[in-house]
């Protein structure tokens, strides 16, 4: 998944990500057992950080989860590197990852 958003975006603008199952074969997942996600997202210079989502639509072969951006998350042009962790029971399980570019 590509996404992009413009430099500066905060609320009530916000990134969604749509997670389908068939997307983490060879090894699917019931999605209903996620009980968190969190984006590690690598900006064009380099740092990174993890932002957390809320998990708005929830069934075995979906999920989709929201950012709500915050003032400083998207405020440097560029293309960012994410990657999706989802929390489940026994560890998290990396589904991802994907770019955003901002502009």
């Amino acid at each position: 998944m590509n996404a992009s958003v413009q430099a500066g975006a905060q609320a009530p603008e916000r990134l969604r990500v749509t997670i389908e199952n068939a997307a983490l074969e060879p090894n699917p997942l019931d999605l209903t057992t996620v009980t968190a996600c969190a984006i590690t997202a690598t900006r064009p210079d380099g740092r990174r950080e993890t932002w957390s989502t809320l998990i708005t639509t929830q069934v075995a072969d979906q999920l989709i989860v929201e950012r709500v951006w915050l003032l400083n998350d998207v405020f440097l042009a560029g293309r960012y590197h994410l990657d999706i962790n989802l929390t489940i029971p026994g560890g998290v399980r990396r589904a991802g990852p994907t770019v955003l570019d901002v502009t």
